[in-house]
């Protein structure tokens, strides 16, 4: 379970992070194209460094991809620091962002999640 002092340090990067993601989504797929999309981060167990991808789940039903920007690939590193202080590490982190301006975050404890096979198909 996460410490109040992990959650601080974690609400100081998260929010920026989904406003990013937003703004990002918003510039390419216009505010009405899109519906929600779905950052999914990875970092892996021994070594550092990590995977992420995104995607975007269009008003027509189709999907699309997202190159994130810098500010957001900034973001992420910032993170990654934060993660490595907390006291309940985690390994993998997925933001859904929607349209409408909401956010879900979920953490994965698994040490091997960057490991799937499937992280690409998913």
């Amino acid at each position: 379970m996460a410490t109040s002092n992990d959650l601080l340090r974690l609400s100081a990067v998260l929010p920026d992070l989904a406003r990013s993601v937003y703004q990002a989504t918003a510039d390419k797929f216009n505010t009405q194209g899109w519906i929600d999309t779905r950052l999914d981060v990875r970092y892996f167990r021994e070594g550092g460094g990590r995977i992420a991808k995104v995607r975007v789940v269009l008003a027509d039903g189709g999907s699309g991809s997202l190159r994130l920007p810098a500010e957001t690939l900034q973001l992420l590193h910032n993170l990654d620091s934060v993660r490595q202080e907390n006291s309940d590490l985690w390994f993998g982190l997925l933001i859904r962002v929607t349209n409408s301006g909401e956010c879900d975050t979920k953490f994965d404890y698994d040490p091997a999640c960057a490991d799937d096979d499937a992280f690409i198909d998913i």
